[in-house]
Order: C-alpha cells, then structure tokens, then sequence
C-alpha cells in the first residue's frame, strides 16, 4: 500500500484521464491521496511508483531538479549512474535515499544547486581553453 507522507492517508489507483481529464492517459497509473491532492507518476506499466507522492509545488520542484540533471549529465558527460552518483556524494545520501522522485522541497533545491555550480565550473573551465 502507498501511503501520503503529507497526511498519512493510503493513496488509491487512478488512470491519467481520471487525473488529468485527457483521455490519451488512460493507460498511464497514478497514486492519488484524495484528500491532500499529492500524487506521484507509476512506472510504465506497473502500479510501481516513480517516488513518493507531491504536491504541486514540490512536483513543480522535482521537474526543475530532472531538466537541470538533463542538462547537467549534457554538459558534464556523466551517465545517469554517475550523475546521481555525484549527487550521492554531494549531498551525503545513500543510494536508496538519492532520487529526484524521492526528494523534498529542501533536497530539490540542494542537488539543483550543487548540479548548477557543477555546470557553471565546467562552462568556466572550457571558455578559458
């Protein structure tokens, strides 16, 4: 059972058109808690969640956290592995603990900056060769 880490409540299984309203997502799973309005994404064609349940703002967060590592991993050339590897070791988590569908507010913020200052010594670094 998936629980809300907001409110304690057991989540439940909705389809992406019961969630969104489109129905090009009815195949797609989501864990919903009702009465808080977190949910989180399920792997494809699992009921498996992507991480925990958000609400919209740290969901918001999360997308942010995934586009910077997008282009961290572009900029750096570190594998998804090593990316978060690197995060590992910079924000001192074990591997169960660091995920970006895991994170809260705080961890967002900290792995963007630590991804960014990463990117900007790399920017820095070819502009002087």
């Amino acid at each position: 059972m998936v629980r809300c880490w907001y409110c304690g409540r057991p989540a439940v299984m909705k389809t992406g058109d019961e969630v969104y309203g489109q129905p090009a997502l009815k195949e797609r799973k989501f864990w919903v808690c009702d009465p808080c309005g977190a949910r989180v994404g399920c792997h494809p064609g699992t009921e498996k969640p992507l991480g925990e349940l958000a609400k919209e703002d740290l969901r918001i967060l999360r997308s942010k956290a995934h586009k910077i590592m997008d282009r961290f991993r572009d900029l750096s050339g570190f594998s998804r592995s090593k990316a978060y590897r690197f995060l590992r070791e910079s924000m001192t988590m074990t591997a169960e603990q660091c995920h970006i569908g895991m994170f809260n507010e705080e961890q967002c913020v900290e792995a963007m900056k630590h991804m960014l200052l990463y990117t900007e010594e790399v920017q820095a670094v070819n502009s002087n060769l």
